[in-house]
């Protein structure tokens, strides 16, 4: 993706609401169900920094021609990786890779000598 890897766009004023509407009932559900203190804090922290993003202005406008023109060549230079024979050769790779390591694994397990 080239430098849009390192700068994706801003999310947009509604996307940062929405996060924190998600986040808040993340955490209302972790205090019901009594998780772990550390669930709760992330979320929190999280909370804090996306009401500070909205706080300062920190966001993208769709009616900014620049930030559009940006956001829309991020988005396709994104949807190009997804269909890339690249990215799909990589993955192929991967599920070779793990695969032949399950096998060994499987084979040493059967002969015990695991």
């Amino acid at each position: 993706m080239g430098h849009y890897y390192n700068n994706p766009p801003l999310k947009t004023l509604n996307e940062l609401q929405k996060e924190s509407d998600k986040l808040l009932n993340d955490k209302t559900h972790f205090e019901r169900l009594k998780a772990p203190a550390i669930l709760i804090e992330n979320a929190e922290e999280q909370i804090i920094e996306l009401y500070q993003q909205i706080q300062n202005k920190n966001y993208g406008k769709m009616s900014d021609p620049v930030y559009k023109k940006y956001r829309d060549a991020y988005e396709q230079k994104e949807r190009d990786w997804i269909e890339s024979d690249i990215l799909k050769t990589l993955v192929d790779e991967l599920y070779a890779y793990n695969e032949s390591k399950y096998n060994n694994i499987k084979l040493q397990s059967r002969n015990g000598k695991r």
